[in-house]
């Protein structure tokens, strides 16, 4: 999207308050030794990012397009941080794998009981962990669109580069979406609701509490074990996409 110096300087005072947003609520999840100045100005060289490459072909308004663009900035960023354990990671990974097989095998989501018993863990430490890792790339999905307009659409920021020249890569964003959609479909029932909760209605973690009687803790550690459901099971299809070349 080409605009004039005018224009480019009005779309960036404009979204502004989406990057501050954006930034508040990544910033929520992170360690204390993360600034916020620091994740809003990364923030704004997304958003500057968005506007130098938006095209009305990818199907998504700008300000869908922005979020994108300025979530994926400020994660990339984090990425660099490396702020969690190499440890950690591993652990985080084997945590979302205990998901992903014990649905397969049980044909159904399991439970926390289920899944500590797998790690060999009890659920008070599971869901310690849970809340421990709840910062690490949790916004690996974005709901876009807005209520009444195309609400169900979900989309994965790291796609964004791949997704803008080729066409394949555009088939391939709608594949994930449907792919995500229905894996949000199959959630258990309390965390399909937090998750409509937070990406849809956009409440903060102390409102979703008071509508689900929990505490804002139970909140975190919920919303980090449905990420992680829908992580391995979108890391399946990336799998089998590439098995499929």
């Amino acid at each position: 999207m080409k605009v004039k110096n005018s224009n480019f300087e009005e779309l960036i005072m404009k979204n502004l308050p989406l990057v501050k947003n954006i930034a508040i609520k990544i910033y929520g999840t992170l360690p204390k030794s993360i600034e916020l100045d620091d994740l809003i100005n990364t923030g704004v060289l997304g958003l500057i990012d968005a506007i130098k490459k938006y095209d009305k072909s990818f199907g998504l308004k700008f300000e869908s397009y922005a979020s994108i663009r300025i979530r994926g900035a400020i994660l990339d960023e984090l990425r660099k941080l490396d702020w969690l354990p190499r440890s950690a990671r591993e652990r985080k990974k084997e945590i979302e794998r205990a998901y992903l097989e014990l649905e397969k095998k049980n044909g159904k989501p399991p439970t926390e009981e289920q899944v500590a018993k797998y790690l060999g863990i009890n659920v008070e430490k599971l869901r310690e962990l849970l809340y421990r890792y709840r910062g690490n790339k949790i916004g690996s999905f974005y709901a876009s669109g807005e209520k009444g307009e195309s609400g169900e659409e979900l989309v994965l920021y790291y796609l964004e580069d791949e997704r803008e020249d080729s066409p394949e890569a555009k088939i391939t964003y709608k594949e994930l979406r449907e792919a995500l959609k229905g894996a949000i479909s199959e959630l258990p029932e309390r965390e399909k609701l937090l998750i409509s909760l937070y990406y849809y209605d956009d409440l903060n973690q102390k409102e979703i509490g008071g509508v689900m009687n929990i505490t804002e803790s139970r909140v975190s550690q919920l919303r980090a074990q449905a990420i992680m459901r829908l992580r391995a099971k979108i890391d399946e299809f990336f799998k089998a996409r590439k098995g499929g070349k």
